[in-house]
């Protein structure tokens, strides 16, 4: 797409391959056609404005330089150009000077590229991470306290009711928190964003609305920055990364707001569900249960992360598929701590015997701890960007272009 070969260079392709010049009042009215042409296209301009002119391939300069002058004529009246003037892209045909593929050659004595991912580690460790996650599920169920598991760090507190005068809330609310945690000299900043209220109510007929749309908000704020003609080198991630979606231990199938919720969810976000409290059932209906929320998902065609690529190795893909077999993870949180042979560790303590949350054989909390931070932190990132964000940022331009484009259609 491009403004094509415009009519401010139509004085040309005279027999015999010579130009001449227009009269001045003429070259005024070709100027101000281009120019009222220029403006109704101004949101194709911006679609390209959100690449770098340099990214553009050699083969394109035809069409990058007819861009930018599209944009000088947007901040006002154009230069007089001299007709004699001609740029196209055939004039500019220039090869791509490097092969797409490459022989590999080992190097004859040491040069120390090598030390390159300690160049980018070193960068990374002083600029700090960011991961951005969103708790959906009733009040009741944890949310609160398997976060703070997660991260063995009191990070939110609970927003359940606890006094019998406290007003129930009438609609879903979006609660946000932010933290930076060190561990071995790398800081992550971790924006926890919370869901008070969402299937609380009698009526939950669009109880998911606000997180749809706080997801989506945080989407759109990304690309207003990156489409800033002056923007950050680094701008500030607010994009939900990951949304652990909390089910009701019940050991039944899905309820209807759960097939619902999570269809919409996993649309615009990497969706993990969790079963939470899952020390209230036995092994035998853990499975149970797990076997029939993985059937369900199938059935209604919802797809969760993770997602296999062509990029993945064999090691990857091996890795998500062990991870499918077990969503969802059936959890138990705690923040105490209990003494077991000696050693504290945390977990709850009935009067039956004491649930070991970081022991794999009472709950799946170590594996989707695992998942989150260890395995799968930096793909959750990318995903979002590469999938979530891409669908988004493409559905506006495209729906900015036609509004451009409907625009002169309906003014004429």
């Amino acid at each position: 797409m491009g403004l094509g070969r415009s009519n401010l260079f139509a004085n040309r392709d005279q027999p015999g391959g010579t130009c001449q010049r227009r009269p001045l009042s003429l070259q005024l009215v070709r100027l101000r056609e281009f120019e009222k042409e220029a403006k109704s296209r101004v949101v194709s301009l911006l679609f390209f404005a959100s690449f770098p002119v340099l990214s553009c391939p050699l083969r394109s300069i035809g069409l990058c330089i007819r861009f930018s002058l599209g944009l000088l004529f947007l901040s006002g009246p154009p230069p007089l150009i001299h007709s004699s003037l001609r740029i196209s892209s055939a004039t500019l045909k220039i090869p791509f000077p490097f092969p797409t593929m490459a022989e590999e050659i080992r190097a004859t004595s040491y040069v120390g590229f090598d030390s390159i991912t300690q160049q980018i580690e070193h960068k990374l460790l002083k600029r700090g991470f960011q991961f951005n996650v969103i708790v959906v599920g009733q009040t009741g169920l944890g949310k609160s306290t398997l976060i703070n598991t997660i991260f063995a760090s009191h990070l939110i507190d609970s927003k359940g009711r606890l006094a019998a005068d406290e007003p129930v809330r009438q609609t879903t609310e979006i609660q946000a928190v932010s933290h930076v945690i060190v561990e071995n000299g790398v800081k992550l900043r971790l924006n926890i964003v919370d869901t008070p209220g969402y299937g609380d109510q009698i009526n939950n007929e669009g109880c998911w609305d606000p997180i749809i749309k706080y997801i989506k908000d945080q989407h759109s704020a990304y690309l207003r920055k990156e489409l800033t003609a002056q923007r950050d080198p680094y701008i500030q991630d607010t994009r939900i990364h990951c949304c652990l979606y909390f089910f009701n231990p019940t050991g039944h199938s899905l309820r209807p707001i759960d097939v619902i919720v999570m269809k919409k969810l996993s649309e615009v976000v990497n969706v993990v569900p969790v079963i939470a409290k899952s020390d209230s059932l036995t092994l035998e209906e853990r499975e149970s249960f797990k076997a029939k929320i993985r059937e369900e998902l199938v059935y209604h065609n919802i797809r969760l992360y993770p997602f296999d690529t062509d990029e993945d190795d064999e090691e990857e893909v091996h890795l998500n598929e062990s991870i499918r077999q077990i969503v969802p993870f059936a959890v138990v949180g705690s923040e105490s701590n209990v003494i077991i042979d000696g050693k504290s560790v945390r977990g709850r303590k009935n009067r039956w015997g004491v649930v070991n949350v970081e022991d794999p054989e009472h709950c799946e909390f170590v594996h989707l701890r695992n998942f989150l931070t260890r395995t799968h932190l930096q793909d959750l990132i990318e995903t979002t960007a590469r999938i979530h964000y891409e669908a988004f940022r493409s559905k506006q331009l495209l729906a900015l272009k036609e509004g451009a484009a409907r625009g002169p259609a309906a003014a004429q």
